[in-house]
């Protein structure tokens, strides 16, 4: 099984410009036939198109709304850099190559809910100003069951919060937990997406490691397998492969990774 995860950043490039290339991308991360693939900081607009452009299944699932209908898509093209998503929304989605035809159910939760605010907000004693930060941006783990051969899988896709990496742990540690609630501890699945924890922070993947998950990748962008043995990866892709005119596609690598069906 070829897995990939990739955080679009909304079609931005970097260095930053002043137009987006969101078609090319979905299009660059389906070259080559992966299995499933797994995209954050998706235009909500974006996500009845995402078929089409890679030429695989999609489901998406909103993290934030969109604000301003159209006119915010408008708006957006013509200042990415100062608008980002705030009138687009975001979304995540799960990419399936179409020979796979068990494709289903689709289930998401909210990670950063009030639950899970207080209760961490009071562990590690946040300020009610961070807590509110918090939840600024809602993080969710959109989750999908996919049968790739005789193996069902599940795959669980998320972007979690980035300014404070013990709030993405606790959120890493819910998703996992949800998982285990799905389909049960000994089910193949694949946790993976822009989780803003470093590879080198062994100690915040203890427990997705102790649970029987992957070794993770260098970076912040991750596949963490369970009940597939890992075959090569997870490492980002060469640069040059999303470099266009002198620029690269996104701010984040594309991160792939190899997984023996058992």
């Amino acid at each position: 099984m070829l897995a990939r995860t990739w955080n679009l950043a909304h079609g931005r490039t970097e260095p930053e410009s002043e137009s987006t290339r969101l078609e090319e991308m979905v299009s660059l991360v389906a070259e080559g036939e992966p299995d499933v693939v797994c995209l954050q900081e998706v235009p909500v607009w974006a996500l009845g198109s995402l078929a089409r452009w890679s030429r695989m299944q999609a489901i998406g699932a909103v993290a934030m709304r969109p604000r301003a209908g159209a006119l915010g898509r408008w708006l957006t093209a013509r200042q990415p850099l100062r608008l980002r998503s705030a009138l687009t929304g975001q979304a995540n989605a799960i990419l399936v190559h179409g020979k796979h035809a068990g494709v289903g159910p689709s289930t998401t939760i909210e990670l950063n809910d009030r639950k899970l605010r207080m209760e961490t907000g009071k562990r590690l004693g946040l300020h009610r100003r961070e807590r509110k930060h918090w939840a600024h941006n809602r993080r969710v783990c959109q989750t999908l069951k996919v049968q790739i051969g005789e193996t069902a899988i599940v795959v669980a896709n998320m972007h979690l919060t980035h300014f404070d990496q013990r709030l993405a742990e606790a959120e890493l540690a819910k998703a996992s937990a949800f998982v285990d609630q799905l389909v049960g501890p000994g089910t193949p699945s694949l946790l993976g997406g822009d989780l803003n924890i470093p590879g080198s922070a062994e100690t915040a993947f203890a427990a997705v490691s102790a649970a029987g998950y992957s070794r993770a990748a260098a970076g912040i962008d991750h596949l963490l397998g369970r009940g597939l043995k890992l075959g090569r990866g997870p490492a980002p892709l060469d640069d040059s492969l999303r470099t266009r005119d002198g620029v690269r596609l996104s701010d984040h690598p594309i991160v792939e990774a190899e997984f023996e069906l058992a």
